[in-house]
């Protein structure tokens, strides 16, 4: 960086420090701060903050430039001068973030209660954001504060800003416990923007300085998400792909090529074409099968036996719209995970396959990195969505007489867009520093021992949460069969009379069907998943050293995952096989026939109901 530009830098940041300062001293002018304390207390301390993070910045520019103009010698005697400023806007800047989401968890508060004990929940709010402030101060300061070396100079040769200067050297620290405040402040801050907007359609005029402050949090969220957060991110991405904080650029996002060597050995396997074969059938038939269960009904199931009052024979139910969203999610990702899996499979085929020598004609990295990190994150993404299907069952279990009239499908679609743009981050913030990119599978070469975590957390992560699916899984379809006996025995479920209410009946029919089919589903995919990602992972950190050829051979052979897609959807179709009934129906019979069958339909229905209804006449009649 030119000395000049890092000059004019740090004389223009004054300029926003200073306007911002004097603003800040009007507002305290127009309404002192025991009146802001006692109208809202977090936004007393937002703007307390906000004060000194100004004060602070204000010395951090003072003595960089002194340091730039050499005012301030560049030795390791001045290290605590220029250290102690860093270290406390470090602290003041994680107070700063756990000061606003404290006034979105406010704001949220009164919008949801306006009635409730304000003066109560203001003394929890401002409890848990000083016990909080103080655990991520300690947190970000302390490890700064043990590492801090001797003997060394505060700016290295060439550096001119605290990014790549010696001054921080714990901010590893900082930099996690920053990116969890601000994941934590972005959801609070969304979910205060989406009861403003449900507040603003259902309920009444508000008071005009409780609509001010409402308004105020939702213009400071947009500000600090668009100018503070982004930004953040995009630095945090950037930064990671250029070889992370530790300056080591070893891959860059773009080129140069691929490993042609490697591509030459595997191109000459037989085995691995035998395996490329077996995976080009596998996907196929498992891309297919998922499209037929998502063309199909699969929002209904279909059941046998008797009502569990013991009246008639019912043969279907339709599942409650939260378990509709989820089961269609897990079966749009099997279907890309597929897809995609073809898609590469096709690739490493034809690749194999040309005349022309591997070296003529290479692919760029990022090319080859990207089929193979929608693979890693389509597979987290049906691992958690098949968790989360039983959890909204377990919880349908615990709510059973009310869940039926609960609709949150807006929500519940908003969670799942931010757990899939949760698992592609995290994911690529991995990936990118622990992968070499100069292979197609990238994921199995580990550059040092220190990326053994990344392969430990994906192995932890497959297996812990397809063995608590289980569980749960096993948990609700117990707890359904015990409330289906004491609907029949007319007793207690949950300490709670249950009556004879048929959204509780509905429920439980639900339960008992959905856990059924989906037990022998989440013992597959804990027995494909967690166990080929544990092979592939013991082995590919223990041997690939040794013979790379011989890994990725057997990495490909472990490598199962398209076999789910087929597992599933058989699954689906043996419990039910009128999914596959009215799938082949609604392809192969004519729009005429369609409508006289369900016009005959609607008739027996019709007729059935009339005869019911004369059965239950004459035995009321029988009875009198």
């Amino acid at each position: 960086m030119i000395v000049a530009a890092a000059l004019s830098e740090y004389f223009y940041m004054m300029i926003p420090i200073t306007a911002t300062f004097v603003n800040m001293c009007r507002i305290f002018v127009h309404k002192p701060l025991s009146k802001m304390w006692k109208q809202s207390p977090p936004l007393a301390v937002l703007f307390t903050s906000t004060c000194m993070m100004l004060m602070i910045d204000a010395v951090m520019v003072a003595v960089w430039l002194m340091l730039l103009l050499q005012i301030l010698p560049n030795v390791p005697e001045n290290y605590n001068v220029v250290f102690a400023p860093a270290v406390f806007r470090v602290a003041l800047q994680l107070i700063y973030a756990i000061t606003n989401a404290a006034l979105f968890a406010q704001r949220v508060y009164i919008i949801l209660i306006p009635g409730g004990l304000l003066r109560t929940a203001n003394k929890v709010i401002v409890t848990v954001e000083i016990l909080a402030s103080f655990t991520a101060a300690s947190i970000g300061v302390i490890p700064n504060v043990l590492l801090i070396p001797a003997h060394t100079v505060p700016l290295p040769e060439g550096c001119f800003s605290a990014n790549c200067s010696n001054v921080l050297p714990g901010r590893t620290f900082s930099a996690t416990t920053t990116l969890v405040l601000s994941i934590c402040t972005v959801f609070l801050g969304a979910a205060l923007q989406y009861v403003y907007y449900r507040y603003q359609k259902t309920s009444a005029t508000p008071v005009k300085e409780a609509e001010k402050l409402h308004l105020f949090a939702r213009y400071t969220f947009n500000i600090r998400l668009l100018l503070e957060t982004v930004p953040y991110f995009v630095d945090l991405l950037l930064t990671n792909v250029q070889g992370g904080m530790d300056g080591n650029a070893a891959h860059v996002f773009v080129g140069p090529y691929d490993f042609c060597d490697l591509a030459e050995q595997l191109a000459n396997s037989r085995y691995y074409k035998a395996v490329l074969g077996v995976r080009l059938v596998a996907t196929s038939l498992g891309a297919l099968m998922c499209a037929f269960l998502l063309r199909s009904k699969v929002s209904w199931i279909f059941v046998h036996g008797y009502d569990i009052v013991g009246d008639h024979k019912m043969n279907t139910i339709i599942l409650h719209v939260h378990a509709r969203i989820l089961l269609k999610y897990h079966i749009i990702v099997s279907l890309l995970l597929a897809v995609n899996y073809f898609a590469i499979t096709v690739f490493e085929i034809v690749r194999t396959m040309r005349d022309v020598h591997y070296c003529d004609h290479l692919m760029p990295r990022w090319l080859s990195f990207w089929p193979h990190f929608v693979t890693g994150n389509l597979v987290y993404c049906q691992t958690f969505s098949s968790f989360f299907i039983i959890v909204e069952r377990l919880l349908c279990t615990f709510r059973i007489r009310t869940y039926e009239l609960l609709d949150l499908r807006k929500p519940l679609l908003l969670f799942l867009a931010i757990m899939t743009g949760s698992i592609i981050f995290i994911s690529y913030f991995m990936l990118v520093r622990t992968a070499s990119w100069e292979m197609s599978l990238f994921y199995l070469a580990f550059e040092d021992p220190g990326n053994m975590e990344y392969g430990t957390a994906y192995m932890f992560a497959h297996i812990s949460v397809d063995f608590f699916s289980m569980i749960i899984c096993k948990v609700v379809h117990v707890l359904n069969r015990r409330a289906k006996k004491v609907f029949l025995q007319k007793t207690v479920f949950l300490k709670k009379q249950l009556g004879s209410q048929l959204s509780s009946k509905l429920q439980i029919r639900q339960n008992i069907a959905l856990s059924s089919t989906l037990m022998p589903v989440v013992f597959f995919h804990f027995v494909i998943s967690a166990g080929s990602a544990l092979v592939i992972s013991l082995f590919a950190l223990t041997n690939w050293k040794n013979d790379l050829v011989t890994t990725i051979l057997v990495a490909e052979s472990f490598a199962v995952f398209p076999l789910y897609s087929i597992i599933m959807p058989a699954v689906f179709h043996c419990s039910h096989r009128t999914l596959t009934l009215g799938w082949t129906e609604s392809f192969f019979v004519t729009r005429g026939s369609k409508v006289g069958s369900v016009t005959d339909g609607k008739s027996k229905e019709f007729e059935r109901f009339f005869k019911m209804f004369d059965e239950m006449m004459e035995n009321a009649r029988s009875r009198s």
